[in-house]
């Protein structure tokens, strides 16, 4: 069965060049209900900001995502600056006055002064078209490197699921087989009991056997098993078909899993197939964590 489900978590980088400029994106998930998406930009993009989100948003669906578009430092370009001269002049007369009085030595004033913020003033320009083009293709490659691995990661997540779900199916094999014996073991032991407490004589067998088919309609399995084969079998062919944002649409599936195995425990009445009941709830409540990995 070819699988198609997305992690959650993921990875992806891209490089590439806008104008003279080398630039860098990265993209990082981990699980998150919603989309939360957190953006961290260099000044040269600032502007195409609210365009980026709505491009990353669309394509990136769900989970706590880190994106950093940067120009890359050790890009072969060079990044003019210029010295806000107002300032430096500020600073150094107030520095150099404060050392004086200070007995401070002033041979590092120069390194001092220009680590200060408003001193340096980098310079940046608006992206154009054709830079703008650049830059979303850029972002597109690192979208695609950051599916990819989601979706490497979501066939390994898929394997695992399938694998517990087939677990399942099994344990629920297991209770269609001691069902019938199940109840042919209630119909004698009530059947005993009333010749222990009542006179054989006495006994309206008719009557006798309307009760005991009543009351084993009321312990039946065969519904519960029913519905609980269609639910994993659903839940499998939606592993299996197109599209992404499938998470939530499983989590809904499993709940519906869960009543039908929650039922046959509640009606069951049979060490054994309580033995079955159990390893199917471990087997769903691993799927469900698991589920919380998909989107």
């Amino acid at each position: 069965m070819i699988t198609m489900l997305y992690s959650m978590t993921g990875y992806g980088k891209a490089l590439g060049k806008v104008g003279d400029k080398g630039i860098s994106v990265e993209i990082k998930a981990v699980n998150s209900k919603y989309l939360d998406l957190n953006l961290r930009l260099s000044a040269l993009f600032k502007a195409k900001e609210i365009e980026l989100r709505r491009m990353l948003g669309d394509a990136l669906l769900r989970g706590r995502i880190d994106v950093s578009i940067s120009e890359d430092r050790l890009s072969n370009y060079h990044s003019s600056s210029l010295v806000n001269r107002d300032a430096f002049k500020r600073y150094y007369t107030d520095l150099k006055l404060l050392c004086h009085e200070l007995r401070l030595p002033d041979e590092h004033l120069l390194e001092t002064i220009m680590r200060i913020p408003d001193v340096l003033v980098l310079e940046s320009s608006d992206l154009n078209d054709s830079d703008w083009v650049e830059l979303q293709q850029i972002v597109r490659q690192a979208i695609q490197d950051f599916n990819h691995f989601r979706q490497t990661e979501g066939s390994n997540l898929a394997a695992d699921l399938l694998n517990r779900l087939q677990l399942i199916e099994q344990y629920a094999k297991q209770v269609a087989i001691l069902a019938p014996q199940r109840i042919e073991a209630i119909r004698q032991r009530l059947n005993d009991d009333l010749k222990q407490w009542l006179n054989p004589d006495t006994i309206d067998r008719n009557r006798f056997e309307q009760e005991v088919v009543y009351y084993l309609e009321k312990l039946d399995l065969t519904e519960e098993l029913v519905r609980l084969q269609s639910h994993c079998r659903y839940f499998a062919n939606e592993i299996a078909q197109n599209g992404t944002d499938k998470g939530k649409k499983l989590h809904f599936i499993s709940q519906e899993i869960g009543r039908e195995i929650n039922t046959i425990g509640s009606k069951a009445n049979h060490a054994e197939i309580q033995v079955c009941v159990v390893q199917m709830k471990d087997e769903l409540e691993k799927i469900k964590e698991q589920l919380m990995n998909i989107i």
